[in-house]
């Protein structure tokens, strides 16, 4: 039949008048060009945020699990600052909180390696330690979003989506698009802009984002945490709604099975087959394996049908079957074969008339 069909699938300004930040949101890759982002008062962060309470760090808040739905979809989020492309989608970015306490201003940007003296002077001086407090906070806030929002996911599955929202390249990219990297003080042998894609660059602004947080929080011991869970949670939503609805649903264990049902035939044949080596989640230790289900049969060769990822080989599997459920060319595929199905049933149960036993008759004997 010579079909082949290929589908691809897997209030103060927060900032210096004098400076104002620089959104660069092709910079780890391409080095685009850069466009201003316009001040704003921290005004509506306020309002969003007011009557957020969080059960650590407030009294009389409840302390069950329902706490957790508290305010995250109830409370309005903080108003846009500016629409523009990131990362191929457009993006509205929540204003930048400000930090309250200044001494911590200048901590945030400094990389230890750009400072001199005293290990003890670095260790007060650059953002290492609000670095690792951010982090601890990061991942805590994102906890606590995806709990809720997803209740059907394993442990393993939410974990992969909070290596989503807190690994250091969506960071990175989050300290570049509010222009975290046109304040850094940074060592002079570091390549800024990193538009080699180096890890150390990346990680270095994934750090940065981590620190501002951190300081946020500890410079407003009342409302510091609410400030950041609630600027966080905006930020995030973008990716956590763009997302392929596969990666937040649980597996089908008989994706395969009505995947082989709609496909399969004498001679056809249906591989699950690793696309790429399985990656490490940053925290948990565990691994994602990435499988495509391939085809070859009723015209088409190694085409691929649906991708999938999993925390194990047989997820992943299930998940690229059930993409390739709901693949186009799967049903086109689904359509070529019930056609062969129903001439082969015709020719078995359907009886030639006289006049075409006679015309077989004729032709195999040679019309003698």
């Amino acid at each position: 039949m010579g079909k082949k069909r290929h589908h691809e699938s897997d209030g103060q300004s927060p900032v210096s008048p004098r400076k104002q930040p620089k959104a660069d949101f092709e910079k780890i890759q391409h080095g685009g060009q850069h466009s201003d982002l316009r001040e704003v008062s921290s005004d509506s962060l306020s309002n969003s945020i007011r009557g957020f309470q969080c059960p650590k760090h407030s009294q009389g808040a409840p302390n069950n699990i329902q706490a957790l739905n508290y305010s995250l979809y109830s409370q309005p989020t903080p108003q846009p600052l500016v629409h523009r492309a990131y990362n191929g989608h457009p993006l509205t970015l929540p204003p930048l909180p400000s930090v309250k306490d200044e001494s911590l201003e200048s901590v945030i940007f400094t990389h230890h390696a750009s400072l001199g003296g005293h290990p003890s002077t670095k260790l007060a001086t650059s953002y290492d330690r609000l670095e690792f407090l951010g982090d601890a906070y990061i991942e805590v806030i994102a906890s606590r979003l995806l709990f809720p929002r997803f209740p059907k996911l394993s442990a393993g599955r939410l974990s992969q989506q909070r290596e989503m929202l807190v690994r250091n390249e969506t960071l990175a990219d989050y300290a570049l698009a509010y222009g975290f990297d046109e304040r850094a003080k940074l060592p002079s042998s570091m390549k800024r802009g990193g538009t080699d894609g180096t890890k150390i660059w990346t990680k270095t602004m994934g750090d940065v984002f981590e620190a501002y947080t951190a300081a946020i929080i500890i410079a407003d011991p009342e409302n510091g945490f609410q400030t950041a869970e609630a600027w966080l949670t905006a930020l995030w939503e973008h990716k956590l709604s763009t997302q392929p609805i596969t990666d937040t649903q649980t597996a089908d264990p008989n994706a395969k099975t009505q995947l082989a049902t709609k496909v399969m035939g004498k001679g056809i044949k249906l591989k699950y087959l690793e696309e790429n080596p399985a990656e490490e989640l940053r925290k948990e230790g565990k691994l994602i394996f990435h499988i495509g289900a391939y085809l070859t049969g009723w015209g088409w060769e190694n085409v691929k049908l649906g991708s999938g990822k999993g925390l194990n080989k047989q997820e992943a599997g299930a998940r690229a079957a059930a993409d390739a459920l709901t693949n186009p060319l799967t049903a086109q595929v689904a359509s070529v074969k019930r056609e062969y199905d129903a001439n082969r049933w015709l020719e078995r149960n359907i009886q030639p008339t006289e006049d075409e036993k006679d015309a077989k008759g004729e032709t195999e004997g040679g019309g003698g």
